[in-house]
């Protein structure tokens, strides 16, 4: 089994747009330097799973109960996903196997498993963003070619390193024992939900065109709620509207009501910019340095 051991959480793909050359301007606690693309936006074994214990599964369970029945059974099929190797070794292990080469290939399995479920929800998304940089947003009007790109969008939302530490840190911890170890499981349960709630509620695909000198910026996280940062600390966020910059010059707005005007100026690109700044981790990313140079004290403090 071939094994990537530099997991990215921010699809490397994606930051093409901002990478001429295949290097990218990233700003990092204070500091900006230059980097190829396999040095930012990743952690080493970043999506390696835990086993789950009956009472993770049953907490698993337990959330997604009140869905209706479909997505009920896709989330349960994702619960599944990420114990079955578990499982399989406890089997195993009933069986008489050898111990020692057992944990090795499950370590092998228990790293890759998911990158591989992110490169495949990854395909989903190659055709929608071509098109969308093409300006053509037809795809969006047919449910066949809806569902996987609002599929992809969320799980670009849920699967980074900002979204997990949110979920284990002390303010949002999660209710249950060990939330490291359903985190994986959990974020997919998270993003099918959410995409599910967004196609049910109608909400439409908006261009945002930047033909400003200040270019659209990115972080590493990518998909934000552009009303998250309106919300007063402890208060919970009622309104959803997913912002997602696609390139310097093109940005896709998923949202119930279109935005005043597709073509930005300076102001609110700037606007825009200072959002992915707010709810970036620990990167930021442009094509050029002084894209990035405004945020160098902001994010040192």
């Amino acid at each position: 089994m071939n094994v990537t051991r530099k997991q990215h959480y921010v699809w490397r793909k994606y930051l093409r747009a901002w990478a001429p050359e295949e290097r990218i301007w990233c700003l990092r606690a204070g500091s900006l330097f230059r980097s190829g693309l396999m040095g930012v936006g990743q952690e080493k074994d970043f999506y390696r799973l835990k086993e789950m214990t009956p009472d993770d599964i049953k907490f698993l369970r337990d959330f997604c109960s009140l869905q209706p029945p479909e997505l009920r059974k896709i989330n349960f099929n994702w619960i599944e996903l990420f114990s079955k190797i578990f499982e399989l070794k406890n089997c195993m292990l009933k069986s008489g196997a050898d111990a020692d080469r057992l944990q090795q290939a499950m370590d092998m399995a228990s790293i890759q498993l998911e990158e591989s479920f992110q490169g495949a929800i990854e395909q989903n998304g190659i055709d929608p963003l071509d098109a969308l940089l093409k300006g053509d947003t037809t795809f969006y009007r047919d449910i066949a070619g809806k569902a996987p790109f609002i599929h992809f969008l969320c799980t670009q939302y849920t699967r980074t390193k900002a979204m997990k530490a949110r979920a284990l840190s002390e303010r949002y911890r999660l209710a249950v024992r060990n939330p490291e170890v359903i985190w994986n499981a959990l974020a997919h349960i998270i993003a099918t939900s959410l995409g599910s709630s967004l196609v049910r509620e109608r909400y439409d695909l908006f261009l945002l065109r930047n033909n400003t000198t200040t270019p659209f910026i990115t972080g590493d996280q990518p998909v934000i709620n552009v009303h998250a940062k309106a919300v007063a600390p402890g208060e919970t966020v009622k309104d959803l509207d997913l912002y997602y910059p696609i390139s310097p010059s093109t940005a896709v707005l998923v949202a119930l009501t279109p935005p005043d005007d597709s073509v930005l100026t300076a102001v609110e690109v700037a606007r825009y910019n200072a959002l992915m700044a707010h709810h970036a981790h620990e990167q930021l990313y442009a094509a050029n340095r002084e894209d990035l140079e405004r945020f160098v004290i902001s994010s040192s403090v």
